[in-house]
């Protein structure tokens, strides 16, 4: 039986060994509850269709990496109405 040596092993994080959107999920939850606020399902929606945009953003050169992982907190926060929750 014949040995293959291979000079690289690549895995695809995202989705195979990661469950990349429950860790989003849960660290945005945490996030919002250790701010003190009351996390609400929408919420995740409401932050995934603001970060999906500015990657789109992003890939088509309209934002920088670094302006995109600030604006799409900054953005969230504006979407969302935080006053009511103590």
């Amino acid at each position: 039986m014949k040995s293959h040596q291979y000079k690289w092993l690549l895995f695809d994080a995202d989705g195979t060994l990661f469950d990349f959107e429950k860790t989003e999920a849960i660290a945005l939850q945490r996030t919002i509850e250790q701010s003190g606020y009351l996390y609400q399902t929408e919420h995740l929606t409401i932050y995934q269709q603001i970060n999906q945009q500015l990657w789109a953003d992003f890939e088509q050169g309209k934002v920088t990496q670094d302006v995109l992982k600030e604006r799409r907190f900054e953005l969230f926060v504006a979407a969302i109405d935080l006053s009511d929750q103590t």
